[in-house]
């Protein structure tokens, strides 16, 4: 509708060259014709990007400072303090990076988890390392207490990253589909099934099997994705035929038209 110009890759070419091989190419075209491209890497996972990240935690931590916890009485107070864990999906790195440095720099403790939607916990902790601390640490200052800047910090101190890719990238196993329609119907909040659906089945596993690896107040933070659902419409179909889908039927006339007849 906007009338981009858009330069379409083979699976092949994506494996020969990689997305920056790629991008590099269609930039230094676009240069040659006298053009100014800016490249925005996959997911945006660079130093600018994770800077979003940074922010969003600014986010998360007024937000909590807000949230009650009621007593007997029915009082609102807010004695819960932050987060023992914050679990997310990471596809790229840089939401990873971002939401890890910036629970560093604020200091709250919490253990940061990155569940991989596809590559290994080696990769993205490699990615990191390479591709987005060494831009962003000088520009990050010093953390809580005004101590020094944070030189030579890498991502294994951040956070803890764990294979949740289980069939592959953007293939999905039945149990994963299960996880993500149960649920859907108990807090209508939806997970889609390349990123954030699988990070919150792996998660919920190891909830189940290792208690003891978390503390008692976790946030998943649900960094989107529903696009993705789209493209599973005949498995979920299949699965939602096969089990039961709780009582009542599954859809309603807004008029009873047997009063009518």
């Amino acid at each position: 509708m906007v009338g981009a110009k858009l330069y379409i890759a083979t699976r092949a070419e994506y494996r020969t060259h990689g997305s920056d091989g790629l991008m590099e190419h269609v930039r230094a075209r676009l240069a040659a014709q006298g053009r100014r491209p800016y490249v925005i890497p996959l997911g945006g996972s660079n130093a600018l990007g994770t800077w979003g990240y940074l922010d969003a935690f600014d986010e998360l931590i007024a937000q909590t400072a807000k949230l009650c916890s009621f007593s007997a009485d029915g009082a609102c107070t807010n004695d819960a303090g932050f987060f023992s864990d914050i679990v997310l999906s990471t596809g790229s790195g840089g939401s990873l990076a971002g939401i890890a440095l910036a629970n560093r720099l604020a200091g709250t403790g919490a253990k940061v988890w990155g569940f991989g939607a596809c590559d290994s916990p080696t990769w993205f902790h490699g990615f990191i390392n390479k591709h987005v601390l060494p831009h962003l640490l000088p520009l990050a200052g010093a953390g809580v207490g005004g101590e020094e800047p944070l030189a030579g910090l890498r991502s294994e101190d951040l956070a803890e990253v764990r294979d949740a890719k289980n069939l592959g990238y953007a293939q999905s196993a039945p149990e994963e589909l299960r996880t993500i329609r149960e649920v859907a119907m108990r807090t209508g909040v939806l997970f889609d099934p390349v990123y954030s659906g699988k990070a919150l089945h792996c998660f919920v596993g190891l909830l189940r099997t290792s208690p003891e690896l978390f503390g008692r107040r976790v946030l998943f933070w649900h960094t989107g994705g529903l696009f993705g659902l789209w493209d599973k419409q005949p498995q979920l179909q299949a699965l939602l035929e096969a089990e039961p889908q709780g009582p009542g039927p599954d859809v309603v006339p807004v008029f009873d038209r047997t009063a009518a007849l």
